[in-house]
Formats: structure tokens, sequence, C-alpha cells
């Protein structure tokens, strides 16, 4: 018998330190009017600020210039942990949102190539302008080079699904001026569920940057700080859940200059409707936050809501990853009926369980998994097998309606 001991083991994990997910992968696209990048250069990749400032993006060019570029990198960081993969593209400073989604132009084709480098590797893409020329003030809320754009978006969003290439994209929302909010465009209408819209920035940051000298700040929104919101939270998160804190805004803004806080409750939830992405402060609490993840889709639409795409975007990939891998295997059928064998669909069904279940429902990203394979295909006949696959979301709590009253225990 050994002798009497103290057995002391050395568990991990007390610290709460994560590894960062492939789930916030990002390409930041920007426009910009200086021969001091390497336009359509392929070779801008970081995973922190530092990284970007060393090949050359830097707060001194971006003023020399008069652009915003490592502007909105910093803003990625400032939300995005380091560890967090970036890329960035830029592209000149004449494109418009309407030619960089056109299929065919030059711009087009840079995108479309470097997303096709990269594979599956980018999930989220953003899009910043530094237009070369003077903007007109919209009457609609944003410009009519970006309302025509937005299904434009979508169709590139949607050729790069079809490639296994899921993205999700965010829009810079220049200038946003309506005569009133109700006059504003209704996003809502586009029926482009990938896209969503920001219009918001910081407004003393934006102070900071004028006083600086820089006058190429007056119309920009931040779209690198949302981006950088929604690459450093897992894919089922709400970009603006009250509980991950303030995002430290003390002065929020339209991107015209409007302050926030100066419209009315109608004017703020009118914006809502319609699908915009910006950032607001609640009654009775410190800080500012996203008012909400909403795409540019009808609230009937299963993917009105940048979680949703994101979540069914993710196990898009997986399903892939998966799948694959059985491609010009043998499959057994019975023998009487021609069908599926019941062990050729229980060995589909539960490859693609038990990788959604460890990848996605063990760690709190979906709530449930159903998959379906009916045994009455001609897989001898076609070489064809249909699988559905369901995927059960999280709920949000986006309405909660309290009743409270008085009472009196002596009556």
């Amino acid at each position: 018998m050994a002798r009497p001991n103290v057995t002391i083991t050395k568990l991990n994990g007390g610290l709460g330190g994560t590894v960062t997910s492939k789930d916030g992968v990002s390409l930041l696209v920007i426009s910009v009017d200086s021969t001091a990048y390497a336009l359509g250069s392929s070779s801008y990749t970081g995973i922190q600020l530092s990284d970007f400032e060393s090949q050359g993006f830097t707060k001194a060019k971006d003023l020399s210039n008069n652009v915003l570029v490592w502007e909105h990198i910093k803003d990625f960081y400032t939300l995005a942990p380091a560890g967090t993969e970036l890329h960035v593209l830029v592209i000149p400073a004449t494109t418009t949102f309407t030619q960089l989604f056109t299929v065919a132009n030059a711009n087009y084709l840079a995108l479309q190539t470097y997303l096709t480098s990269k594979k599956s590797l980018i999930k989220l893409l953003g899009v910043a302008l530094n237009p070369s020329a003077a903007e007109t003030a919209p009457t609609a809320g944003i410009s009519a080079d970006l309302i025509a754009a937005i299904p434009l978006a979508q169709a590139f969003a949607d050729n790069e699904f079809a490639k296994f290439r899921p993205i999700d994209m965010l829009l810079e929302g220049r200038k946003f001026t309506a005569a009133t909010m109700s006059a504003a465009t209704d996003l809502r209408t586009k029926l482009s569920p990938n896209i969503s819209v920001m219009i918001s920035r910081d407004g003393a940051r934006q102070a900071e940057l004028v006083a600086s000298g820089h006058t190429g700040s007056a119309n920009y929104a931040a779209v690198g700080f949302a981006l950088g919101r929604l690459a450093g939270i897992s894919v089922q998160v709400n970009i603006g859940r009250r509980k991950d804190g303030a995002i430290g805004w003390t002065n929020a803004h339209l991107s015209a200059g409007q302050q926030v806080v100066l419209l009315s409750d109608a004017d703020l939830d009118a914006l809502s409707d319609k699908g915009y992405l910006f950032v607001t402060q609640d009654t009775g609490q410190e800080g500012f936050f996203f008012n909400d993840d909403p795409t540019c889709a009808a609230l009937d639409n299963d993917y009105c809501y940048i979680t949703r795409n994101r979540v069914i975007n993710k196990a898009a990939r997986i399903a892939r990853q998966v799948y694959v891998q059985e491609l010009l295997d043998e499959v057994s059928v019975d023998k009487d009926t021609g069908e599926l064998s019941a062990l050729t669909i229980k060995t589909f069904e539960d490859a693609i369980k038990t990788a959604i279940e460890d990848q996605m429902i063990e760690i709190g990203e979906a709530d449930a998994i159903d998959v379906y394979i009916n045994p009455d295909q001609n897989v001898l006949a076609n070489s064809t097998i249909e699988i559905l696959i369901q995927i059960q979301p999280k709920g949000y709590a986006r309405f909660l309606n309290v009743k409270l009253k008085l009472v009196n225990p002596n009556t």
C-alpha cells in the first residue's frame, strides 16, 4: 500500500482565455484617392492594428491624404480583440458602390478574385468609401448610388454562397440626410438579407478629426467599428446586446452630423423599423449601444437579422465540410426496394448532427438540429441524395412588456 499522500491536479480553463474564432475573419474594402496605397493589393492582412501600421496604414497618412483608412482599421480593433484576422483591399476613390457590385467592373472582379483566393476564409465584408468627388446630400437618407447598389451587393453575396463562400456585408451609409426620418428609404423593402447599412459614427471622434484638419471626415459612418463588433462576437450574439456593455462612444451621430440624443423617439423608431444599423442610447442607462442587427429584408424573411444569417452561414460551411468527404463514395441501397438503406441514412444523418452539435450547439450558437433524409430516393438512377437540415436558432428579447402596479395587502 502506498504512503498516505495529497494529490494535486492542475486544472485548465479557469482564467477564461479563448481561442480566436475563425467566424470573425473579415475583409474591409476601402476606396482612396492616393498613390500612397497599392490599389488592389492582396498583401494587407493582420491580426492587430500595429500589423497594419507596419504595412503603411498610419494616422499621419490618413491626415496627409485626407482619407479614412487607418481610422477604419483602428475602429475595427477597438471592439475586435487582438488576434482577430482582418484583410484590407484598397480600391480607387472613383469607385462607387454600384460599380463595386456590377458584374465585369474591374473592382467587382478584384473583390471576387480576392475572395476566391481566400476560399471560404472571409466571413464578414465591410465597404467604406473615400470619394474623390463632392457628395450631394441625399433626399432619401442614403445616396441613390447606395440604394441602387444594395440589390447588386445581394446578388454578389448570393453568388458567393453558391460558390460555398457565404458572407455577410456591412455598407457605409454616408451623409445620411432626409427631410424627415419617415422620408428615409425603407431598407426592409430591398430584398437583400445579407446586406446591412451602417449610418452612425462617434461624434466626439469626428470632432477630433476636424480639429486636426481632416476635412475628409465630414460624411463618414463607422463601418470599421461595426465590423469589428461583429468580428469579436459569436455568430448568434446580437451586435446590440446590452449585457456586453456600452460601446465607448460619448456622443453618437448619424453620418451627416445629427446628434442621436436630439432625435425624437419617433425618429429613432422609424430608422430602426426601416432596417438601418445605428448607435443609440436607452433612457435611464449610461452609454451608447447598437440599436439591433437589421438586414435589408422584410421582417417575414427568415434572414432579416444579421444573427440569423451568421448562424445559417456557419451551418452551411459545416455541412459543406462534412459532406464533401462523401463525394463519389459508394452507398448501400435496399436489395428489395432500391431505396437508401437504413444504415446509409443513419450514417449521413449522424455525420452532420455530430458536427453541428460539436461546433455550434454545444457552445450555445444554436439550440437544436434536425436532419431528415427520405429513404425513397432512387440513387441508383440519379446518383443524388437529398438531405434536409433544420437549425433552430436562438430567440431574442427585443421587447419586454412589464406590468407594474401598487397593492395594499389589507384589501
